[in-house]
């Protein structure tokens, strides 16, 4: 084996040190597209709020409702999963048939806005006294404005790709659209726990904003537009 590698190794290197030079030549072209910094702000904030919401959802549930973990399996994972899936592809067909920049702001808004729902369930007295019907029929809501969410997110992410470097252009949206799920993650609980629940998820619909406020900023919402000289 170690002879094989030694008789290839040039061949591998060349092979290496070209496969780098297309993934560099990739990052340029993209970084070099129209408001380029304003797409990239746009991708990093789009699921922030969201972002931020799941990650202490289940622990309100089970701390302020006592939903216990097969409840919320049930609710989120069954029929929860079922409502994004279908505002997932009815949002795709929305999309398809008006455009994504008709659809845009409804899509970002039900994603987001929806959250309040959590945010009156939380302020509530008494939210252990919801019930199980109401708080599945809440957590099904808000799947289903996730998934009008992310219907849009996939459109947008791509129309960021040039068709010339697509499967890179795409690696590096994915890459960048996970930073808000990684510091959502570091910091939730901390935040969670420091402002109560409700003033939490009133947090959640407020980081949402700024992607929102950038909407009529980025580029390609009626579609990829050509690049100059293509």
């Amino acid at each position: 084996l170690t002879a094989w590698i030694l008789v290839r190794l040039p061949r591998i290197r060349s092979s290496l040190a070209q496969r780098d030079s297309a993934y560099a030549a990739a990052f340029v072209d993209f970084l070099a597209q129209p408001a380029a910094g304003r797409m990239l702000a746009f991708v990093i904030l789009f699921r922030t709020g969201e972002s931020f919401f799941a990650k202490m959802r289940y622990p309100f549930l089970k701390d302020a409702v006592g939903m216990s973990i097969e409840q919320y399996g049930f609710a989120n994972g069954t029929l929860g999963v079922i409502a994004s899936f279908t505002a997932t592809l009815l949002g795709g067909w929305l999309i398809a048939r008006h455009g994504l920049r008709r659809w845009i702001w409804p899509f970002m808004l039900a994603q987001n806005g929806l959250i309040l729902l959590f945010v009156w369930i939380a302020a509530l007295p008494h939210p252990e006294g919801l019930g199980f019907g109401l708080t599945t029929a809440a957590i099904s809501v808000d799947q289903l404005g996730a998934g009008l969410g992310t219907a849009a997110f996939m459109v947008y992410l791509m129309r960021c790709c040039d068709p010339a470097h697509k499967a890179a252009h795409m690696a590096m949206v994915t890459a960048l659209m996970s930073l808000s799920f990684t510091v959502a993650g570091v910091c939730s609980g901390f935040l969670a726990e420091a402002m109560g629940y409700a003033a939490y998820f009133a947090f959640c619909v407020a980081v949402s904003i700024p992607a929102m406020a950038l909407i009529p900023l980025v580029p390609h919402l009626d579609g990829r537009e050509p690049r100059a000289g293509a």
